[in-house]
């Protein structure tokens, strides 16, 4: 790997020439060299050990670096410092860990600096004294300083929350090194995501007919409040009627072969198209038009071509941001002034619409605007800001891969045009990914493919290694995955509806809000997956394996989960009415507030379950393994639970009204306070269960097992008791009007004779 090492001059020896090993090697290039291979192989602590070794103790493991840096410490004017070495060192580490994602990394590293301490062996050691002072130093300078600013996001006052764009100029400067400007891309990058991500989220949950009852608050990106969703629909509905998008390449294409003073001249009414006659818009028309007569006029006779096309956008930018290098322009300010924000955001959309490359020259003057009122309390920037908040929302609904849509809610709602309902839409966004529904995948890298979003839909994929891709938002409709690899894949909110998984790897996958209806995960591996709030409405996941896959709050009406794994697996408010959970293993799943009303559970395993206020209303649990459950506050009316194993279950203040627990085992069960009214618990096994308080009105304990049973307080009234062997049973103060003994055997003479007196 070839290495240009900016800032050499500082590291010069006594010849004037960089001192090099025996293989011609540079010696900085053999520090970086060495850098970049830990940093590719190692963990991050390791690297970071290494990293202190080499610069703090002149004693990492490779000779070579080591060697390097003691010759470039010998050779050092007195007055030069190794701050380029140590500031590209730096960047190289944090550039591939940004890459990797290891943000976290990246901030151990300028800790680890700081917080070295010195020892006996400065003085010792004259090298590693000198060593120490010149690190000591780096410490102190703005270099650091601008690392620190580069890659941490601590607060730097309201300016901070526009750091994607105070980074374009790191990142366009060819003065500095590959790794910094590697560095503040993938950091302005990552925001510009992070945006759109959180962009997208907060629409997908900003109607109130979508919120649900102690969900958490989507945070909103922008510093608009709510009324952004109103700007996104007025701006949304203007593009449908007239797009932006459109108007730039009808211009481009009636001005294709003018001349240049021709094409100036249209440009005012391309770019104030939809602004009307205001005296605001007047005055700006006119302020361009004379600005744009005097630009380049000696080329005013030549047939327009790219390159005047690219500097007339970037004389428009600056016309309309910053025209002197320092400060805001009279049209911007104008503008400002003025309150016409939104036009103004507008006008410099149209401009890079003309040119896309003109983008990055908009951004960098935007950054220079922001560093001109960084200076000023946030209170004084208010119409500033509200620019940027603007500007930020109108370049990700044009200019991002997302796409932005406008869908009523109720179709007999015909009332008044859209501007005067707003309320009647709602927003729903959509990434514009890679179309390779053609695309033979078997000659595509995909690792080196941004994904996201991307169109798969009806693509043979099966057995093809898909682990750790990001196809967030990606469409697989229909697609054939079976038996793929899609280990640690990131699947959020993506459409695999009907689309075949059988006996597909997910190991630790991502799914989260992702659309599985009708997909067939038949013996699917989902082990450590997150399945949050996905919809799998009708799906296959039988003989599946979901050992602690996250399912809270995912929708699974009628899904097929025959002898699938569940154990351990979150299902807390999830939808599951009428699913098949025959024979599933679901031991200490977590089935909190889980909707399970007509649902089959035969013979499933339930064992220590946590099923606390459950709905199984209607659900069939025979033969199933309840034992340790907790169904505390469970609704279980009507559920059919003949045959259970339910010992030492908790079903305090339970709702079981009208259910069948024929044969039942509820040896040791709490059900204090539990609603066991008209419920069949003939042949039930109630020894030592603790039903203190509890509705067993015109409940039917036909030969029944009631040993050592707490019935204090009980309500017997009208209940079948024939047959039931109440040996030791504690029957004080319970309620046995109409209830019927006989053939009771281990009762005594004194709870005979009690039971007697209450009856006659």
């Amino acid at each position: 790997m070839s290495n240009t090492y900016n800032s050499g001059a500082d590291l010069l020896d006594s010849s004037g020439n960089l001192d090099s090993d025996q293989d011609g090697r540079e010696l900085p290039d053999i520090i970086f060299d060495f850098l970049i291979k830990i940093v590719k192989d190692y963990d991050s602590e390791t690297v970071l050990e290494e990293f202190i070794g080499l610069f703090w103790h002149l004693n990492c493991s490779d000779e070579q670096a080591n060697h390097a840096l003691r010759n470039q410490l010998q050779q050092l004017p007195s007055t030069a410092t190794i701050n380029p070495l140590l500031k590209r060192s730096c960047y190289i580490l944090a550039n591939n860990w940004y890459i990797s994602r290891n943000y976290q990394a990246v901030q151990l590293l300028l800790e680890k600096l700081e917080n070295t301490e010195s020892d006996e062996y400065d003085i010792l050691d004259p090298e590693l004294g000198k060593l120490r002072n010149q690190v000591k130093y780096f410490l102190q300078s703005s270099d650091i300083q601008e690392i620190s600013n580069c890659v941490l996001q601590h607060s730097q006052g309201w300016s901070s929350r526009y750091k994607s764009y105070l980074l374009v100029n790191q990142y366009i400067d060819p003065n500095n090194s590959q790794e910094q400007q590697e560095v503040a891309r993938n950091i302005s990058k990552q925001l510009r995501e992070q945006y759109k991500f959180e962009l997208a989220m907060y629409l997908a949950r900003s109607s109130p007919k979508t919120q649900l009852r102690n969900e958490t608050q989507i945070k909103n990106p922008t510093q608009l409040g709510e009324q952004v969703l109103d700007i996104l629909k007025k701006t949304i509905s203007t593009q449908r009627v007239s797009s932006y998008t459109h108007q730039a390449e009808l211009f481009l294409k009636q001005t294709h072969k003018v001349t240049y003073r021709d094409f100036k001249s249209a440009l005012p009414e391309y770019l104030m198209l939809q602004s009307g006659e205001k005296s605001t818009t007047r005055i700006l028309r006119d302020k361009i038009s004379a600005q744009l007569k005097d630009l380049y006029n000696f080329h005013d006779y030549k047939i327009i071509n790219d390159d005047l096309k690219i500097r007339t956008c970037n004389s428009l930018i600056d016309f309309l941001t910053i025209e002197d290098g320092e400060n805001p322009s009279f049209i911007f300010t104008f503008m400002i002034n003025q309150g016409s924000v939104f036009t103004l955001a507008i006008l410099m959309l149209k401009v890079i619409l003309l040119d896309h490359s003109s983008k990055v020259h908009l951004e960098l003057k935007v950054a220079q605007l922001i560093q001109f009122y960084q200076k000023y309390e946030e209170e004084r920037c208010r119409q500033f800001i509200l620019f940027l908040e603007i500007f930020n929302l109108v370049l990700t609904i044009f200019t991002e891969n997302v796409q932005y849509h406008l869908v009523k809610m109720d179709q007999d709602d015909v009332s008044g045009p859209l501007t005067d309902n707003l309320d009647a839409y709602r927003v729903f966004s959509q990434s514009k990914g890679l179309d390779l529904r053609e695309a033979n995948l078997n000659n595509l890298n995909l690792n080196s493919l941004d994904l996201k979003g991307a169109d798969f839909r009806g693509l043979n994929m099966s057995q093809m290694d898909l682990s750790g891709l990001d196809l967030r938002l990606a469409n697989l409709e229909g697609a054939n995955l079976q038996e793929a690899n899609l280990n640690g894949t990131q699947l959020f909110i993506v459409n695999l509806k009907q689309s075949n998984l059988r006996e597909a790897s997910l190991l630790d996958a991502n799914l989260a809000r992702a659309d599985l209806q009708q997909a067939n995960l038949n013996r699917a591996d989902l082990t450590g997956a997150n399945l949050h709030r996905a919809n799998l409405t009708r799906v296959d996941l039988s003989e599946a394996k979901l050992c602690s896959t996250n399912l809270e709050n995912a929708d699974l009406p009628g899904a097929n989960l025959g002898f699938a794994n569940l154990q351990g697996a979150c299902l807390s408010q999830a939808n599951l009415q009428q699913v098949n959970l025959r024979g599933a293993q679901l031991r200490s799943a977590h089935l909190r507030g889980v909707d399970l009303r007509g649902a089959y559970l035969g013979e499933a395993d339930l064992t220590e379950a946590d099923l606390t206020g459950a709905n199984l209303e209607g659900a069939n649990l025979e033969g199933a393994k309840l034992d340790g459950v907790n169904l505390n506050g469970a609704m279980l009316e009507q559920a059919n639970l003949s045959y259970v194993k339910l010992n030492q279950a908790s079903l305090e203040r339970s709702h079981l009204v009208g259910a069948k627990l024929i044969y039942a085992q509820l040896r040791y069960s709490f059900l204090s306070h539990a609603n066991l009214m008209g419920a069949n618990l003939s042949y039930a096994d109630l020894t030592r269960a603790n039903l203190a308080g509890s509705n067993l009105s015109h409940t039917n304990l036909f030969r029944a097992a009631i040993r050592h049973t707490e019935l204090a307080q009980a309500d017997l009234s009208n209940a079948n008791l024939l047959g039931a062997n109440l040996f030791g049973s504690n029957l004080t103060e319970a309620h046995i009007t109409g209830a019927k003994f006989g053939k009771n055997c281990g009762l005594s003479e004194e709870t005979r004779n009690w039971i007697g007196s209450r009856l006659d």
